[in-house]
Protein backbone atom coordinates (compact mmCIF):
# COMPACT_ATOMS: atom_id res chain seq x y z
CA UNK A 1 0.00 0.00 0.00
CA UNK A 2 1.25 3.46 -0.85
CA UNK A 3 2.31 5.76 1.97
CA UNK A 4 1.76 9.18 0.43
CA UNK A 5 2.50 12.52 2.06
CA UNK A 6 -0.44 14.57 0.82
CA UNK A 7 0.29 17.58 3.00
CA UNK A 8 3.75 18.04 1.54
CA UNK A 9 2.38 17.32 -1.95
CA UNK A 10 -0.28 20.01 -1.50
CA UNK A 11 2.28 22.49 -0.22
CA UNK A 12 4.72 21.85 -3.08
CA UNK A 13 2.06 21.72 -5.79
CA UNK A 14 0.56 25.04 -4.73
CA UNK A 15 3.86 26.75 -5.56
CA UNK A 16 4.23 24.79 -8.81
CA UNK A 17 0.68 25.66 -9.79
CA UNK A 18 1.23 29.38 -9.29
CA UNK A 19 4.67 29.35 -10.90
CA UNK A 20 4.11 27.02 -13.87
CA UNK A 21 0.57 25.79 -14.45
CA UNK A 22 -1.58 28.82 -13.77
CA UNK A 23 0.22 31.25 -16.13
CA UNK A 24 -0.11 28.75 -18.97
CA UNK A 25 -3.75 27.98 -18.16
CA UNK A 26 -4.62 31.68 -18.07
CA UNK A 27 -2.85 32.35 -21.37
CA UNK A 28 -4.78 29.58 -23.11
CA UNK A 29 -8.05 30.84 -21.63
CA UNK A 30 -7.54 34.52 -22.49
CA UNK A 31 -9.17 35.31 -25.82
CA UNK A 32 -7.34 38.63 -26.00
CA UNK A 33 -3.87 37.03 -25.94
CA UNK A 34 -2.00 36.95 -29.23
CA UNK A 35 -0.74 33.65 -30.63
CA UNK A 36 2.76 34.87 -29.90
CA UNK A 37 1.96 35.35 -26.21
CA UNK A 38 0.21 32.00 -25.97
CA UNK A 39 3.07 30.19 -27.67
CA UNK A 40 5.48 31.85 -25.26
CA UNK A 41 3.42 30.69 -22.27
CA UNK A 42 3.24 27.16 -23.67
CA UNK A 43 6.99 27.14 -24.27
CA UNK A 44 7.73 28.31 -20.73
CA UNK A 45 5.55 25.52 -19.37
CA UNK A 46 7.22 23.01 -21.69
CA UNK A 47 10.68 24.09 -20.52
CA UNK A 48 9.74 23.76 -16.85
CA UNK A 49 8.21 20.32 -17.43
CA UNK A 50 11.23 19.24 -19.51
CA UNK A 51 9.17 18.43 -22.61
CA UNK A 52 10.37 21.30 -24.83
CA UNK A 53 13.16 19.10 -26.26
CA UNK A 54 10.49 17.04 -28.02
CA UNK A 55 9.51 19.94 -30.26
CA UNK A 56 11.93 20.82 -33.02
CA UNK A 57 12.53 24.52 -33.66
CA UNK A 58 14.06 24.14 -37.12
CA UNK A 59 13.10 26.93 -39.50
CA UNK A 60 11.03 28.54 -36.78
CA UNK A 61 11.52 31.51 -34.49
CA UNK A 62 11.89 30.34 -30.90
CA UNK A 63 8.87 32.37 -29.80
CA UNK A 64 6.70 30.39 -32.23
CA UNK A 65 8.28 27.02 -31.49
CA UNK A 66 4.96 25.57 -30.33
CA UNK A 67 2.79 27.23 -32.98
CA UNK A 68 2.00 23.88 -34.61
CA UNK A 69 1.14 22.43 -31.20
CA UNK A 70 -1.21 25.33 -30.51
CA UNK A 71 -2.86 24.85 -33.89
CA UNK A 72 -3.48 21.17 -33.16
CA UNK A 73 -4.66 21.97 -29.65
CA UNK A 74 -7.32 24.27 -31.03
CA UNK A 75 -8.65 21.41 -33.12
CA UNK A 76 -9.40 19.33 -30.04
CA UNK A 77 -12.77 19.27 -28.32
CA UNK A 78 -13.17 19.51 -24.58
CA UNK A 79 -13.59 16.00 -23.12
CA UNK A 80 -16.75 15.53 -21.10
CA UNK A 81 -16.04 12.11 -19.59
CA UNK A 82 -13.13 9.98 -18.44
CA UNK A 83 -13.32 7.97 -21.65
CA UNK A 84 -13.40 11.11 -23.77
CA UNK A 85 -10.31 12.39 -21.97
CA UNK A 86 -8.35 9.20 -22.66
CA UNK A 87 -9.31 9.26 -26.33
CA UNK A 88 -8.44 12.96 -26.54
CA UNK A 89 -4.93 12.39 -25.15
CA UNK A 90 -4.25 9.36 -27.35
CA UNK A 91 -5.52 11.11 -30.47
CA UNK A 92 -3.54 14.28 -29.71
CA UNK A 93 -0.38 12.22 -29.15
CA UNK A 94 -0.90 10.55 -32.52
CA UNK A 95 -1.24 13.93 -34.24
CA UNK A 96 1.92 15.18 -32.56
CA UNK A 97 3.71 12.08 -33.86
CA UNK A 98 2.79 13.10 -37.40
CA UNK A 99 4.39 16.49 -36.75
CA UNK A 100 7.45 15.51 -34.74
CA UNK A 101 8.13 11.88 -35.61
CA UNK A 102 7.54 10.41 -32.16
CA UNK A 103 4.48 9.64 -30.07
CA UNK A 104 4.61 12.23 -27.32
CA UNK A 105 2.09 10.81 -24.88
CA UNK A 106 3.45 12.57 -21.80
CA UNK A 107 3.74 15.91 -23.58
CA UNK A 108 0.28 15.51 -25.12
CA UNK A 109 -1.31 14.83 -21.74
CA UNK A 110 0.40 17.82 -20.12
CA UNK A 111 -0.58 20.23 -22.88
CA UNK A 112 -4.18 19.01 -22.96
CA UNK A 113 -4.34 19.27 -19.18
CA UNK A 114 -3.25 22.90 -19.38
CA UNK A 115 -6.14 23.51 -21.76
CA UNK A 116 -8.90 21.45 -20.10
CA UNK A 117 -7.73 20.21 -16.67
CA UNK A 118 -10.05 17.50 -15.28
CA UNK A 119 -10.97 14.90 -16.58
CA UNK A 120 -7.60 14.79 -18.38
CA UNK A 121 -4.99 12.80 -16.47
CA UNK A 122 -1.34 13.69 -16.95
CA UNK A 123 0.97 10.81 -17.81
CA UNK A 124 4.12 11.12 -15.73
CA UNK A 125 6.80 8.44 -15.70
CA UNK A 126 7.37 8.81 -11.95
CA UNK A 127 3.65 8.60 -11.15
CA UNK A 128 3.53 5.57 -13.46
CA UNK A 129 6.42 4.01 -11.57
CA UNK A 130 4.73 4.62 -8.23
CA UNK A 131 1.54 2.88 -9.36
CA UNK A 132 3.59 -0.05 -10.65
CA UNK A 133 5.48 -0.26 -7.38
CA UNK A 134 2.58 0.06 -4.97
CA UNK A 135 -0.70 -0.49 -6.84
CA UNK A 136 -1.96 -2.97 -9.43
CA UNK A 137 -0.53 -1.34 -12.54
CA UNK A 138 1.43 -3.64 -14.84
CA UNK A 139 4.63 -2.32 -16.41
CA UNK A 140 3.20 -3.11 -19.85
CA UNK A 141 -0.11 -1.35 -19.17
CA UNK A 142 -1.70 1.06 -21.64
CA UNK A 143 -2.42 4.70 -20.91
CA UNK A 144 -6.08 3.71 -20.51
CA UNK A 145 -5.19 1.17 -17.82
CA UNK A 146 -2.93 3.71 -16.15
CA UNK A 147 -5.87 6.12 -15.95
CA UNK A 148 -8.13 3.43 -14.49
CA UNK A 149 -5.70 2.53 -11.71
CA UNK A 150 -4.91 6.20 -11.12
CA UNK A 151 -8.60 7.00 -10.63
CA UNK A 152 -9.11 4.05 -8.30
CA UNK A 153 -6.24 5.17 -6.08
CA UNK A 154 -7.34 8.80 -6.20
CA UNK A 155 -10.86 7.86 -5.17
CA UNK A 156 -9.50 5.77 -2.30
CA UNK A 157 -7.45 8.67 -0.96
CA UNK A 158 -9.71 11.60 -1.94
CA UNK A 159 -10.63 12.54 1.64
CA UNK A 160 -6.95 12.73 2.64
CA UNK A 161 -6.17 14.86 -0.40
CA UNK A 162 -9.07 17.18 0.39
CA UNK A 163 -7.90 17.61 3.99
CA UNK A 164 -4.36 18.45 2.85
CA UNK A 165 -5.68 21.05 0.42
CA UNK A 166 -7.97 22.57 3.06
CA UNK A 167 -5.02 22.95 5.42
CA UNK A 168 -3.14 25.07 2.87
CA UNK A 169 -5.18 28.08 3.92
CA UNK A 170 -3.43 28.18 7.29
CA UNK A 171 0.04 27.85 5.76
CA UNK A 172 -0.24 30.20 2.81
CA UNK A 173 2.35 32.60 4.24
CA UNK A 174 5.01 29.99 3.49
CA UNK A 175 4.01 29.70 -0.18
CA UNK A 176 3.73 31.81 -3.32
CA UNK A 177 0.08 32.32 -2.34
CA UNK A 178 1.03 34.49 0.64
CA UNK A 179 -0.70 37.55 -0.85
CA UNK A 180 -3.92 35.70 -1.67
CA UNK A 181 -6.87 36.39 0.60
CA UNK A 182 -8.38 33.28 2.15
CA UNK A 183 -11.42 33.27 -0.15
CA UNK A 184 -9.31 33.48 -3.32
CA UNK A 185 -7.02 30.70 -2.19
CA UNK A 186 -10.01 28.59 -1.20
CA UNK A 187 -11.46 29.05 -4.68
CA UNK A 188 -8.22 27.69 -6.13
CA UNK A 189 -7.62 24.69 -3.87
CA UNK A 190 -11.29 23.62 -3.92
CA UNK A 191 -11.05 22.81 -7.63
CA UNK A 192 -11.14 19.10 -8.38
CA UNK A 193 -8.29 19.53 -10.86
CA UNK A 194 -6.14 21.07 -8.13
CA UNK A 195 -6.77 18.11 -5.83
CA UNK A 196 -6.02 15.67 -8.64
CA UNK A 197 -2.70 17.37 -9.28
CA UNK A 198 -1.88 17.19 -5.57
CA UNK A 199 -2.46 13.43 -5.82
CA UNK A 200 -0.16 13.39 -8.87
CA UNK A 201 2.49 15.21 -6.89
CA UNK A 202 2.22 12.75 -4.05
CA UNK A 203 2.80 9.86 -6.46
CA UNK A 204 5.81 11.58 -8.03
CA UNK A 205 7.37 12.45 -4.68
CA UNK A 206 6.87 8.92 -3.36
CA UNK A 207 8.51 7.35 -6.40
CA UNK A 208 11.38 9.84 -6.36
CA UNK A 209 12.11 9.01 -2.73
CA UNK A 210 11.84 5.26 -3.39
CA UNK A 211 14.33 5.48 -6.26
CA UNK A 212 16.73 7.57 -4.21
CA UNK A 213 16.59 5.07 -1.35
CA UNK A 214 17.09 2.19 -3.77
CA UNK A 215 20.13 3.93 -5.22
CA UNK A 216 21.61 4.49 -1.77
CA UNK A 217 21.26 0.79 -0.93
CA UNK A 218 23.21 -0.35 -4.00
Amino acid sequence: MMDLNFHYAAYSYLDECLWIDRPCMLALRDKDRSDREICKALAMMAVKYSIIRNFSSKNCNEEFRLASVLEELRRTQKPVSDEDAIECVVSFADRLKELYGQRLLSAASKILWMQYQSPVIIFDSLAWGCLIRYAELASSASYSEYCRIWREEYKRTASQVRKACDDLIDFKQFTLASKFDDASLRNLVDNEWFRERVFDHALVLSESIARDEQGESL
